[in-house]
């Protein structure tokens, strides 16, 4: 049996309209010809997960503001990150899906969650073999935190701040 590595490069090959690369594992790219587009749509067409969209500067890689990634854009040019779907994230931790609208969190463990109504993040957690670490609300379908919940918290909003740890950690 062989064993294929796939190196962080590998994963996000993204071609597509890119303008320019923004990152050392070419996940994160100045994408063109974005308006009315999201990240999502853009990663989920080259077979990848978004974890990140961000509004530039200048046509460059320098951030204006930060963007969830189902924000569709008013703008020609944004900056969007690409992860392999399923894959850890990039610095390790967590590898948390199902209705994950945003990373919120360089290690993956703090996402902002879609779907959430009724829900509670240590539910969401559990279903990811993880426990609760913390649970927010969130200020505007992104992942700036409006005010502080417990983990036991069922939401009476769509969206919530979930993060996850490995249980007993």
């Amino acid at each position: 049996a062989t064993t294929t590595t796939t190196t962080a490069a590998e994963r996000c090959e993204l071609h597509e309209d890119v303008q320019k690369v923004c990152s050392v594992d070419g996940c994160r790219v100045l994408v063109d010809d974005m308006k009315h587009k999201s990240c999502k749509e853009y990663c989920g067409e080259q077979g990848l997960a978004c974890s990140g969209a961000w509004d530039e500067k200048d046509d460059g890689c320098e951030v204006k503001r930060r963007l969830t990634c189902a924000t569709e854009s008013h703008s020609d040019d944004v900056m969007c990150e690409c992860s392999a779907a399923g894959a850890p994230p990039a610095l390790g931790g967590c590898d948390l899906h199902g209705d994950v609208e945003e990373v919120c969190s360089a290690d993956g463990c703090r996402v902002l969650v879609d779907g959430m109504k009724h829900k509670s993040c240590k539910e969401y957690c559990a279903g990811q073999g993880l426990a609760c670490a913390g649970a927010w609300e969130e200020e505007d379908d992104d992942c700036e935190v409006k005010r502080e919940l417990s983990c036991s918290s069922r939401s009476s909003s769509d969206d919530v701040i979930c993060e996850c740890k490995a249980p007993g950690a």
